[in-house]
């Protein structure tokens, strides 16, 4: 939200978005819209929810200019939220449907249930920030990846980034008794390797001559 909304003008958000509105889930992310042929009902939504208006001119002689709003992402879902309780049926079930798809997207399930990213950098507070499309993102790998496009990291650099990271995905992967490939660690029994003899140093010599020998 913009800011801070009171009950009417929530209300008269529900209201105008019950008539107007649009509700979808499209390439991952929540959208609303709403098309209007006057603007100043666009401009009060933008100034209490937040969102962009884009102007759209005639399709033909016989129609008139109109202006679209929308908002996606968190935006559109804390919107949704929002104003679900005092929507009509037939919107409350479309709005759950996209809801639905949200939760169930690849940005909100599995990635709510990680607490490290693939380098092995816990999620905490201090290096953990939620995206736009609700993936946890490590602050810290985007740190070295923001400080390495600035200044570009020498080859032992990146060597070692590479060992570091191998490493940590070598160590979460035994705390989780499986293997960096998924597959499940099983102990292999120790067997003792023969050591071979190849006699001192006089013998190999004269074996060497003789191979060499007519």
């Amino acid at each position: 939200m913009a800011g801070t909304v009171t009950g009417a003008e929530i209300g008269w958000i529900a209201g105008f978005l019950e008539g107007e509105g649009h509700f979808a889930f499209q390439h991952g992310s929540a959208r609303i819209r709403v098309t209007q042929v006057q603007r100043q009902p666009l401009e009060r939504l933008v100034v209490l929810v937040g969102g962009s208006i884009h102007d759209r001119p005639a399709a033909s002689s016989r129609n008139q200019p109109y202006s679209v709003w929308w908002c996606g992402g968190r935006l559109a879902i804390a919107l949704m939220m929002s104003v679900y309780a005092l929507m009509s049926p037939k919107r409350k079930s479309r709005i759950a449907d996209c809801l639905g798809a949200w939760r169930s997207g690849p940005g909100q399930g599995w990635h709510r249930t990680l607490t490290h990213c693939k380098y092995g950098h816990p999620f905490t507070e201090r290096y953990w920030r939620l995206g736009g499309k609700g993936q946890q993102i490590c602050v810290y790998c985007r740190e070295l990846y923001n400080r390495s496009r600035r200044h570009p990291l020498s080859p032992e650099q990146r060597r070692e980034l590479a060992a570091s990271a191998l490493r940590a995905r070598w160590a979460k992967a035994r705390a989780n008794g499986i293997s960096v490939t998924g597959k499940p660690l099983t102990a292999r029994p120790l067997v003792p390797r023969e050591k071979k003899r190849h006699g001192s140093g006089a013998e190999r010599a004269r074996i060497g001559r003789g191979r060499g020998a007519p």
